[in-house]
């Protein structure tokens, strides 16, 4: 489109939109000329298009298409896009950096390969969570080898390298290579924060105000991208894509947010027009565009002539979520009967899965949801029976979230215990609403069957005891059983940090019974692997809120 020569060390004027040479390219915050339709023209009419670093092609473009810029032609509407410029480029040298931070070439490879096995066990974690929410990850070939990945699934795994820098085993590995080039833990997971933060922000509606001032942030990114992963190779981190990464400001202040001029539209429209095609073609070269075109319109024939007939079939409605907060469903149900007891609590309980087949393999239920549930019955003088339904997987709607989430909560699903964590509100006088949320990890939801028996609803509206029992109430409310943080972690904290450290209480004093509306937010939690102890945790700051963690240091 553009005519430009493939860039490298000799190209003069390697980028599309400026007169920049390369050695230019890794400058955080670069002051261009940029390349004007006048320019181009007074170089073709003495035929010097070689000092623009342009082939004379004659193409739409060159012979006077109108376009929105008047000024800089097609060189000033095609610009950098993150799909591209980040995914498949920047990202993609950062894992390259990585590898040889460990050690260059074929060296060291047992540690590379201790590293790769982290992160998959991580990303194997990141399957087991509440939140969803989160870039698509692979572990197709490992972390140090960017090869066989999507965009996309770049950007994921730099998520997984940010918590790889987290965990003992992770710094242990990478410590060497940070020590050798000056780079300190900490420094390396803020850069990788930010990127994130930035990631996420350039595809957000901003303040003009906002975007205009993010130049000295985005600079200091991209300084510390440069420092955090020393890059050797070919020109170093002079590359094009870094240049138009710093000009991603000038892009969104003319073209509006990143997502408007998305590299993904096009690859979808590709996937969609041929490679979904490809399978129902000869595959011919001749005739392979003539066939796959012919594809494509019989698809759209038969979706008009089905869209025409729904109403006649009866199929012409949409299925939403409900989004009311009290309604949600449950599976994996049981019935857990608690025997009576004596006043230490010491009585049987009886579990009877609707699932049968989970009966012939005796999997019970979580030992601290039954803990929870006794204690709570005996420290309100209850001794007596008490029979409970409960359920191993949840799915409710959250406050601010479109979609319901799924929360698990069983001793075994698909090959072990699977137990996922929640952010829960607690109130508390005289302390705001905000600084009273922690995180927890979620052992079962239940609901009370039987009459007359002490429950945390009753108990808090100010029912005795003998009240309850006299005059057979009944509690309606669903319940979950939680093990919360030792502390709180409010989200001013997460939003500050990304990723926070917090370890579960103990089993006595931070396991409790809270209402299903008390969860707030799924969460995304992963161990320090090759801690001393096993019991660190780190919890990661939603996807929906990283624009912020960027947006919110440009005028901070």
């Amino acid at each position: 489109m553009t005519g430009k020569y493939n860039a490298n060390g000799n190209t003069a004027c390697p980028h599309r939109h400026c007169f920049c040479p390369m050695s230019n390219f890794s400058n955080p915050k670069p002051i261009c000329r940029l390349v004007t339709i006048q320019d181009v023209e007074n170089a073709r009419a003495v035929n010097n298009l070689a000092a623009l670093s342009m082939h004379n092609i004659d193409n739409a473009f060159s012979n006077g298409v109108p376009l929105a810029d008047r000024t800089h032609g097609v060189w000033g509407s095609t610009p950098g896009e993150m799909l591209h410029l980040s995914g498949n480029g920047l990202v993609k040298y950062q894992f390259e950096s990585v590898h040889d931070l460990i050690g260059p070439k074929q060296s060291k490879q047992k540690e590379k390969d201790q590293l790769d096995a982290l992160h998959q066990r991580i990303i194997n974690d990141a399957t087991r969570q509440s939140d969803k929410d989160f870039p698509r990850m692979t572990v197709r070939n490992g972390i140090t080898d960017g090869t066989k990945m999507a965009a996309t699934e770049r950007i994921g795994n730099l998520v997984i390298l940010l918590c790889v820098a987290h965990t003992t085993d992770g710094m242990n590995l990478l410590k060497p290579g940070w020590t050798e080039h000056h780079i300190t833990g900490k420094r390396f997971r803020d850069c990788i924060k930010l990127q994130l933060g930035f990631e996420k922000w350039v595809n957000e509606s901003n303040p003009r105000s906002e975007v205009t001032n993010s130049t000295d942030l985005l600079g200091t990114l991209i300084k510390e991208i440069q420092h955090c992963f020393p890059r050797q190779r070919g020109n170093g981190w002079n590359l094009p894509k870094m240049h138009s990464l710093a000009y991603m400001p000038h892009y969104m202040l003319k073209f509006g947010m990143a997502q408007n001029f998305s590299g993904q539209i096009g690859e979808r429209a590709l996937k969609s027009i041929v490679k979904d095609h490809a399978q129902q073609t000869q595959r011919r070269p001749d005739v392979f565009a003539e066939q796959c075109a012919a594809r494509e319109f019989e698809e759209l024939v038969l979706e008009w002539a089905f869209e025409d007939i729904k109403p006649q079939l009866g199929l012409d409605f949409v299925r939403v979520d409900n989004t009311n907060p009290n309604h949600y469903s449950g599976s994996g149900e049981y019935e857990a009967n608690f025997l009576a007891c004596d006043n230490r609590g010491r009585g049987g309980v009886c579990v009877d899965w609707k699932d049968r087949s989970k009966g012939k393999l005796n999997i019970c239920i979580s030992p601290s949801l039954i803990l929870a549930i006794r204690s709570f019955a005996v420290e309100n003088n209850w001794m007596g029976n008490i029979q409970v339904t409960g359920w191993t997987r949840f799915k409710t709607s959250l406050p601010g979230l479109d979609e319901q989430v799924n929360f698990h909560a069983s001793e075994y699903l698909y090959g072990g215990p699977w137990y996922d964590y929640a952010m829960v509100q607690f109130e508390e006088p005289n302390i705001e609403r905000s600084q009273t949320v922690s995180p927890a990890k979620v052992l079962g939801f239940f609901r009370y069957d039987t009459v007359g028996v002490p429950t945390p609803s009753l108990v808090e509206d100010g029912h005795s005891r003998d009240e309850i029992y006299d005059q057979s109430m009944r509690d309606v409310n669903v319940y979950a059983v939680v093990h919360t943080a030792s502390t709180y972690v409010p989200w001013s904290k997460i939003e500050k940090d990304f990723v926070v450290e917090f370890k579960l209480g103990p089993v006595d004093t931070c396991i409790y019974i809270v209402k299903v509306a008390s969860i707030i937010n799924p969460l995304f939690v992963f161990e320090d692997y090759g801690g001393s102890t096993g019991e660190k945790r780190f919890c990661v700051l939603p996807n929906s809120r990283w624009g912020r963690y960027f947006g919110s240091r440009i005028n901070p």
